[in-house]
C-alpha cells in the first residue's frame, strides 16, 4: 500500500494515515466485536521518507545522515470496529537532530543496542535517545508513536474510559 500511494504521489499525511487506517481495518475485519486500534509513522527527512533500520549499521549510517538536520515525525491513528472507521488522528513533529561527535553516536548505538532498530528514526527516544536532539516541537506521546491525550479524550467520549 505504501508503494502504491508513492507511486501516485500522495502526500506524506496522507501516506501516514492510510497506512494506519489500513492496519485498524485489516484486523477489525477478523475481531468484528472488538475495537481495534492501529498507528503507523512516517519520518520525512529532507523531503524523503527514511524507514526503519535493519542493522546497527543502517542505524549508523541513517543516524548520521540526520546529524544537525531538522526532520518531521507523522504520528497517525486510527480506531475501527466492524471495519468502519471511529476515529483517527495525526500529530506531526519536527525534531531537530544535534551536530553530535562520532564518539557520542558510537557510545549511543553501543549502549541501545538493537532496540533502536524498533524506532523509525532509531532514537530510543523516552531513553538516552533524546540526548539526539537540539530541538523538539511536538507530542511528547506521539513522538513515541501515539497521540495518547487525543486517544483518551476520544475513548472518554464513548464511554470506554471514565470521564
Amino acid at each position: 500500500m505504501k508503494s502504491q500511494l508513492l507511486l501516485g504521489n500522495a502526500e506524506f499525511k496522507t501516506i501516514a494515515s492510510a497506512l494506519a487506517k489500513e492496519k485498524a481495518r485489516i484486523v477489525s475485519s477478523y475481531f468484528p466485536d472488538k475495537w481495534i486500534l492501529g498507528a503507523d509513522q512516517l519520518l520525512v527527512l529532507n523531503n524523503e521518507i527514511i524507514n526503519k533500520a535493519q542493522s546497527l549499521e543502517e542505524a549508523q549510517a541513517i543516524l548520521e545522515r540526520m546529524r544537525g538536520k531538522k526532520h518531521e515525525l507523522i504520528t497517525a491513528s486510527a480506531i475501527f470496529r466492524e471495519e468502519k472507521l471511529l476515529w483517527s488522528d495525526m500529530v506531526c513533529s519536527s525534531l531537530v537532530v544535534r551536530p553530535f561527535s562520532k564518539q557520542f553516536l558510537g557510545s549511543y548505538i553501543k549502549s541501545t543496542g538493537p532496540n533502536i532498530l524498533n524506532s523509525v528514526g532509531c532514537y530510543a527516544f523516552e531513553g538516552k535517545g533524546v540526548q539526539l536532539f537540539d530541538q523538539v516541537c511536538g507530542d511528547y506521546f506521539s513522538i513515541l508513536g501515539l497521540p495518547m491525550l487525543s486517544l483518551l479524550k476520544y475513548l472518554r467520549s464513548v464511554g470506554i474510559l471514565e470521564r
